[in-house]
């Protein structure tokens, strides 16, 4: 390959990760929560390249960049706004572009949010140590 074509391609990815609001160094993981065969979330956060997988679960607990998904069946407890409850069996996945880094199947599962109307739902501390658990971590 010519130096050229090696720096449009090098400009090109940094471009990109620029555009989506990441700095060098981090990537865009997705954040998968199925029920029934259903993705009833899905988001978007980042961390950095070199997480290990305990990281990656530590950072699906932060505000995410996006939500691409909120099923209706995700709906807030009458009794607190902020959270919303999953009853049954629920996966978990993290995954990077096509690559499965992390999953867990628990059974219920809690999620919660910044405020009343926001759609940034996320892993809370409690149910992030669950699913380590139930990874093998």
């Amino acid at each position: 390959m010519c130096m050229k074509s090696a720096r449009l391609i090098l400009c090109t990815c940094t471009v990109s990760l620029v555009a989506c609001g990441l700095p060098p160094g981090q990537k865009l993981l997705t954040l998968e929560i199925h029920q029934a065969e259903a993705i009833v979330l899905e988001t978007h956060f980042d961390a950095a390249d070199t997480s290990t997988t305990s990281e990656l679960w530590d950072a699906s607990g932060e505000r995410p960049v996006s939500t691409q998904l909120a099923s209706p069946a995700l709906q807030p407890t009458d009794a607190d706004p902020l959270r919303a409850q999953l009853s049954g069996p629920v996966e978990i996945r993290i995954v990077h572009v096509d690559h499965l880094e992390a999953s867990a199947s628990l059974k219920n599962l809690t999620l919660v949010r910044s405020s009343p109307t926001a759609d940034d739902w996320r892993l809370p501390a409690t149910e992030i140590q669950r699913a380590k658990k139930a990874s093998g971590l």
